[in-house]
């Protein structure tokens, strides 16, 4: 048995190392064991549009429709090709970005119908689409292209109704204080004491920060807008409040906020408790305008400060 498991081992090595290897026998007759070879990494086959389509737009519509045409959804060996998977994902969500909502959503439509070719296969492709364009820590997250995959889950037969609740509900959490709406009010108690509401704020623009106490990259979201010369400016004229929200009540972040800035938290958990605003995870800016309308939603600092310098006046 041990000279059997020798043997195997041996042409386990060889058979990796993409060889063969001869054995020889007591009575001198030898066998040749051809070598196992590796399998072909699978590789995702990318449409390309006919050549008579000239145009960007045309072009990137056509492949948004046609994205997944050579794909084969019932080859689940390449739910373990996570890289290949990632790439031809990363390419259609950016294709998708490039094009109007409703084509989008047509395209999304049909990629969860073919998806169910196989069990498997559905729920990888489904589990990747939606952590590219719900995920908050993704780069390329897309609230449009988040609430189309949603809608698409919901109004598809095949999907499990478990499943439909889940969507639903994260659906209705997603759509609350979208940019161009009215953003929620809600009261507030500031470190001093001081009662206050969002809409009682004034100036040209209000700057909401939701955070936590202990999040380094609440820290650093904090430092990168208290050095911003832009917004030290707007708050030095009154032309901007910003309206820190501390979800921590039961203690306050000592030394992070700065003296210019409103330190506050949420007046009786009402904005957790009855779900005021969609945040997935902190910190999460909103930048709303004189009217409390949302300009920029769950943003990054980079994109506050970007916008006040184009829109200063």
């Amino acid at each position: 048995m041990k000279k059997n498991v020798k043997i195997a081992g041996i042409i386990g090595a060889m058979a990796l190392l993409g060889g063969g290897i001869s054995l020889q026998s007591c009575n001198n007759s030898t066998t040749t064991v051809a070598a196992v070879k590796k399998p072909a990494k699978l590789k995702f086959e990318y449409v390309k549009p006919p050549m008579a389509i000239n145009s960007q737009t045309e072009a990137n519509k056509y492949l948004v429709a046609h994205f997944w045409d050579k794909f084969n959804f019932t080859d689940t060996l390449f739910i373990s090709e996570k890289d290949e998977i990632d790439q031809a994902m990363s390419n259609y969500v950016y294709r998708l970005s490039l094009g109007d909502i409703a084509n989008s959503k047509k395209s999304i439509v049909a990629l969860i119908e073919d998806s169910h070719q196989d069990k498997n296969m559905h729920h990888a492709i489904l589990d990747k689409l939606m952590s590219y364009v719900g995920d908050p820590n993704s780069p390329a997250r897309n609230e449009p292209l988040h609430i189309a995959v949603l809608e698409s889950l919901l109004s598809d037969t095949k999907t499990d109704s478990t499943e439909k609740i889940a969507h639903k509900y994260t659906l209705e959490q997603v759509k609350k204080n979208r940019v161009g709406n009215s953003s929620t009010n809600f009261k507030y108690t500031t470190k001093k004491g001081k009662k206050g509401s969002l809409y009682n704020l004034k100036g040209k623009y209000t700057l909401i920060l939701f955070y936590d106490t202990g999040c380094n990259v609440c820290a650093e979201t904090i430092a990168d807008l208290n050095k911003s010369q832009i917004i030290n400016d707007l708050i030095a004229s009154k032309g901007l409040n910003i309206l820190s929200i501390n979800s921590d009540n039961e203690r306050w972040d000592d030394g992070k906020i700065p003296s210019k800035w409103i330190d506050a938290r949420d007046d009786g958990d009402a904005i957790e408790a009855k779900e005021l605003y969609h945040i997935p995870a902190t910190p999460s800016l909103y930048l709303l305008d004189a009217k409390k309308n949302v300009i920029l939603k769950d943003t990054y600092p980079v994109n506050v400060i970007q916008y006040l310098t184009n829109n200063l006046k």
